[in-house]
């Protein structure tokens, strides 16, 4: 089990709405050898326990990959899971991305300020009750940017890689460490940090306990990451444009990646 920083919380039981369910990439292997074809699954769940998400081309912004090869997309069969395949052509570092198009939900009230809470979006519950609509149904349109970090085995620790465009994405700051340390990541939103927001770190089979540190003005979160596999998460939402036909807006972002040989 890691050894986590004193501001562990351990995850709890909750009913959580689909939308509040984590979203990530989990590749069948974070260190295959060069050569090796991967099956790269998405799944949706709760502390690393998620069911598998076939490819569903009409939910799909983009799907690729960026490796030592360049940025080319992540091929697959509609209805399939795993959802994509990696061809490791050669050694390095391959960056998946995952970006959905938007969705639209409605949640009862007490579903969706539940789920508010456990994502630290505290802040909309005040806007909800400065506007009289805490209880009242919400409708949500999310999207999901998720990414995935594949590095073949004996190769060096990447560098940290740009940008991938989307509206939220956690991005490394630094080299992530190749033998367990500290990790820090940076959110961002529209390209700039995001300050204040819920960053959560999960260790793989870690008894579903979980960190989660708020980030700093730069955008920033640091935790220690044992050797083993590793999920880290966070949301943003914002009040929909009153031309909409939803209430608010949300941006799911998760990043997962191997320390040591995973």
């Amino acid at each position: 089990m890691a050894k986590l920083a004193p501001w562990l919380i351990t995850l709890t039981c909750l009913s959580a709405p689909a939308a509040a369910h984590d979203f990530w990439i989990e590749p069948a292997s974070f260190t295959p050898r060069p050569g090796a074809r991967v099956g790269v699954g998405l799944r949706v769940g709760e502390g690393w326990i998620g069911d598998p998400v076939p490819r569903r081309p009409a939910a799909v912004e983009r799907f690729e990959v960026l490796g030592p090869e360049g940025r080319r997309p992540l091929p697959g069969v509609a209805g399939v899971d795993p959802a994509g395949l990696l061809d490791v052509s050669a050694p390095g570092a391959y960056w998946l991305l995952y970006e959905s198009r938007p969705r639209r939900i409605r949640l009862a009230p007490p579903v969706f300020e539940s789920y508010l809470r456990e994502e630290g979006l505290e802040r909309i519950l005040d806007q909800r009750a400065r506007a009289g609509d805490g209880g009242q149904p919400a409708t949500e349109s999310y999207r999901r940017c998720a990414k995935a970090l594949v590095v073949t085995s004996g190769a060096s620790a990447p560098p940290p890689p740009p940008i991938a465009g989307c509206r939220l994405e956690l991005v490394p700051v630094g080299e992530l460490p190749s033998a367990g340390g500290p990790v820090r990541m940076r959110l961002l939103f529209d390209g700039r940090p995001l300050a204040g927001a819920l960053v959560a770190a999960l260790e793989r089979g870690a008894a579903a306990s979980v960190e989660r540190r708020r980030s700093d003005g730069a955008g920033v979160v640091s935790f220690d990451a044992t050797p083993g596999v590793w999920l880290v998460k966070a949301v943003h939402m914002e009040a929909a444009d009153p031309a909409a036909d939803v209430d608010w807006e949300s941006w799911w972002a998760s990043l997962t990646f191997a320390v040591g040989d995973g």
